[in-house]
């Protein structure tokens, strides 16, 4: 309602964040309204940083099969993120993982090449910098003696990009995953900051990235403008995926003779297109979060039970059972929607879209109770087509990776 005695009704989102944001130590003064009572309550917060970690959640998908979200980019702390999630997911009895690097836009080169050095054992080609005149050109290798064998799956999208199509490039060329979903982004050029006057600077392109087969992980944008190249076609995340392109640079082959493809980002070994919204199932977003207010703030009778009674559990482990739709509760929500015109939503279509109502109020319960983290538990371990797939084939992802173990047979 108020931030330092300034009412915020009538605010943007982002107006109320800068005005709560300010410098480390400093105390903000919020008046806050609750849901659940309307009561209005003062508050002192002492600001400091808010830790961002790159793997928000790692956890089991079924007995034997880890999962760890890779999100959010690579900073400082990713490979260290990453080693901590394995240890834990190995003592629960892990023995094949599933690598989410979806929507992961990049971050810093050396966390890229740490990471797949978890994976790649020592001596094993990693990435490729080349420049124009040769006074760019690097490599890197894995330094890594014991790395961790465990079989994998990596699954990417089109807004994978920068250093996870590093990673995701690795660990094909050398067959040490099989990659699931879309293709990625390809954005793989080195970039250099020369300042200037006024504290502005000139970001110039010294340097292409290249996969341990050579690759090229940039793709062309020569024949599209600015706008086609960072909306990567203009597709949009509710818009029917088309069909993966393949990259139309020179044919590579992988450790085990695979053939890959460069110019064009990294094309997964099997093609899933994403979870989707039709139009009719994104008219009941808006209603079934409205009805998951009124429900966890124990306003919806006969269903008190659902009613949040203290602040959210970020640590709780989301069991398959837990917050589950009952068809009374759904058949609550149905007289919710149909008996409030504004939402203009008809029974019939409500009882066509069950299955999508009862996932999305279950996400939104779940956030709730125990944070979007975990909520997003929800969606991945029952309705995401990329992620099941991932699961369906990790049997294949160890053969392949045994295989690329054998020694060559020299021609």
């Amino acid at each position: 309602m108020e931030v330092d005695g300034v009412k915020m009704a009538g605010k943007s989102s982002l107006e109320v964040r800068d005005k709560i944001r300010g410098p480390r130590g400093s105390v903000v003064k919020l008046t806050l309204e609750r849901s659940v009572d309307k009561r209005i309550q003062k508050v002192d917060i002492t600001r400091d940083a808010v830790p961002q970690p790159s793997i928000p959640d790692a956890y089991m998908l079924k007995p034997g099969v880890g999962y760890i979200d890779m999100t959010r980019g690579f900073n400082y702390t990713t490979t260290d993120e990453l080693l901590d999630s394995l240890e834990r997911l190995h003592a629960k009895g892990m023995t094949s993982l599933v690598l989410d690097l979806r929507n992961n836009p990049g971050g810093f080169l050396d966390q890229a090449i740490h990471v797949a050095e978890v994976f790649l054992k020592n001596g094993q080609l990693i990435l490729t910098q080349k420049g124009r005149n040769g006074f760019r050109d690097n490599s890197y290798e894995s330094r890594n003696n014991s790395p961790d064998s465990t079989p994998l799956v990596i699954l990417i999208n089109q807004y994978t990009a920068s250093a996870s199509e590093i990673v995701a490039g690795a660990m094909q060329d050398h067959d040490r995953a099989l990659i699931v979903g879309e293709t990625s982004f390809g954005k793989g050029l080195v970039q250099s900051i020369i300042p200037l006057e006024y504290g502005a600077g000139l970001t110039l392109t010294s340097a292409k990235y290249y996969t341990p087969s050579g690759r090229l992980i940039q793709r062309d944008y020569s024949n599209g403008g600015f706008y086609d190249y960072y909306t990567h076609g203009g597709i949009s995340r509710t818009e029917p995926k088309r069909e993966t392109e393949k990259p139309s640079g020179q044919e590579k082959k992988t450790d085990t003779g695979r053939a890959v493809f460069g110019g064009g980002g990294i094309s997964p070994d099997e093609s899933v297109n994403p979870r989707m919204m039709s139009p009719s199932q994104r008219r009941l977003l808006n209603p079934s979060f409205a009805f998951a207010r009124e429900l966890v703030n124990g306003r919806i009778r006969g269903f008190e039970s659902y009613k949040v009674q203290s602040g959210i559990d970020f640590h709780h482990e989301l069991q398959p059972e837990d917050l589950k739709i009952s068809d009374a509760l759904f058949k609550s929500f149905r007289d919710f929607v149909t008996n409030d015109p504004a939402f203009k939503v008809s029974a019939s279509l409500l009882d066509r879209e069950r299955s999508f109502v009862e996932l999305q109020l279950r996400f939104n319960i779940v956030t709730a109770a125990f944070g979007r983290v975990v909520a997003d538990r929800v969606f991945i371990t029952t309705d995401d087509p990329q992620v099941a797939k991932a699961v369906d084939i990790l049997p294949k992802a160890r053969d392949l990776a045994m295989g690329a173990l054998r020694p060559k047979v020299q021609p």
